[in-house]
């Protein structure tokens, strides 16, 4: 699955914005194994999570928890 990410498509603050947790654990699988370029700030941009969750969802995935 390849994600590409466009800031354009993207409104910052919208609060309507829906999270989309399975997204965040492919994009931060990818992170892990160097397969992208994107940080975690642009992560919780496109996926609506908070920095400090994502850090919480790579733990569990390193734990082998997810």
């Amino acid at each position: 699955m390849c994600y590409t990410h466009d800031r354009s498509s993207f409104i910052l603050g919208d609060d309507k914005m829906k999270k989309d947790k399975q997204k965040a654990i492919d994009l931060i699988k990818k992170k892990i194994n160097n397969e992208t370029y994107l940080s975690y700030d642009e992560i919780s941009e496109i996926t609506g999570y908070h920095r400090k969750y994502l850090f919480k969802l790579k733990n569990e995935i390193l734990d082998g928890t997810i």
